[in-house]
């Protein structure tokens, strides 16, 4: 399978601390599949995947902005943006994990990445289809890498991945970009925005122990995911 859309990938074939891997197929992550972006093949091969599901977590004036989106065949479109008022709130306890950025706009990116995880209406659905099956997915917000970076490393998480694995993936986008930028778009700058870095996800993964007691106890409170149903999950999406 080939999409010719910049950061656009599945989680397939990643492997887990116990030696097993995420089936192919089942669950994709990129940016938002704009219309005028895609090809007629790349929409044939969209069609083919069978989604049940296309989870949008831009917000409302993202998705005015970037223009008509392509809607693979039998697949749901569900709006639910990741970033609202109030998991961007400023929190005390979180505010302890805060570094010093190198500006402002690092630090506000940091800031959310240190919020995405609680109470976020969008993960929460995402989590809801896949205990109950309905796959394959795809979640997405503009570039695909920081709201669907964070929701990928909480799937890969839950599924029992190893951190090392969760942040390889998650550079990924770093990669993709940095060689989208300079050698497709001939830039010469990079806006550091426009990447992503390991302590932004350091981040996200430090607020969420410094909320609960554990990995298990934040699956459990946040998303209503015990033991025996992380088991399960595991079963159905890991060989």
């Amino acid at each position: 399978m080939s999409i010719n859309l910049v950061n656009f990938r599945e989680l397939g074939g990643i492997k887990t601390e116990d030696k097993r891997q995420i089936k192919h197929g089942l669950f994709f992550r990129g940016p938002a599949l704009v219309l005028d972006r895609l090809a007629y093949e790349d929409k044939k091969e969209l069609d083919k995947i069978g989604f049940k599901h296309i989870i949008d977590l831009r917000g409302k004036d993202e998705v005015a902005r970037a223009g008509q989106l392509y809607l693979p065949g039998g697949s749901t479109y569900h709006h639910i943006p990741a970033i609202t008022i109030e998991n961007e709130i400023a929190h005390d306890d979180l505010d302890t994990l805060a570094s010093d950025e190198a500006t402002f706009e690092d630090a506000y990116i940091a800031r959310i990445y240190r919020s995405l995880p609680f109470s976020n209406k969008a993960y929460k659905f995402f989590f809801e289809c896949i205990k109950k099956e309905e796959v394959p997915i795809y979640y997405h917000c503009s570039a695909g890498k920081d709201r669907t970076g964070v929701l990928s490393c909480l799937l890969e998480l839950m599924l029992g991945v190893k951190r090392e694995e969760i942040f390889r993936d998650y550079l990924n986008s770093k990669v993709i970009y940095e060689d989208y930028y300079k050698r497709i778009l001939n830039l010469k700058e990079i806006d550091p925005s426009w990447l992503v870095y390991d302590r932004w996800l350091d981040g996200t993964l430090k607020a969420i122990l410094l909320r609960y007691k554990d990995y298990d106890d934040y699956f459990l409170k946040e998303f209503g995911i015990d033991q025996k149903i992380r088991t399960e999950l595991k079963d159905k999406y890991l060989e």
